[in-house]
């Protein structure tokens, strides 16, 4: 079982979610069927937070409570709202740095 971690950054909200996919879809997603399973999702205020570092150690703390296991995502996807030039996004809504 491989865990990841994906996520969609808004100015107002954060939704962030642990899933657990089965090895062998992990290496080769277009080879066999997808199994993929939800182990924790929650919803943030972003402004609640500095920035996304301490979001996702919270996130963590409260999954690992919650699933009676400590989270170890092999990867992590994020859908930000707003511009990406050079790698780098400036959130439209919101002044993380």
């Amino acid at each position: 079982m491989t865990q990841l971690l994906a996520g969609d950054i808004g100015g107002t909200k954060t939704m962030l979610r642990l899933v657990a996919t089965d090895t062998a879809w992990a290496a080769n997603p277009k080879s066999s069927k997808q199994a993929v399973s939800s182990l924790y999702e929650n919803r943030y205020a972003s402004s609640d937070f500095p920035d996304l570092v301490p979001m996702v150690n919270q996130f963590l703390q409260e999954a690992a409570a919650a699933t009676d296991s400590q989270p170890a995502p092999a990867a992590a996807c994020f859908a930000i709202a707003g511009p990406v030039v050079n790698n780098t996004s400036d959130l439209t809504n919101l002044a993380w740095f």
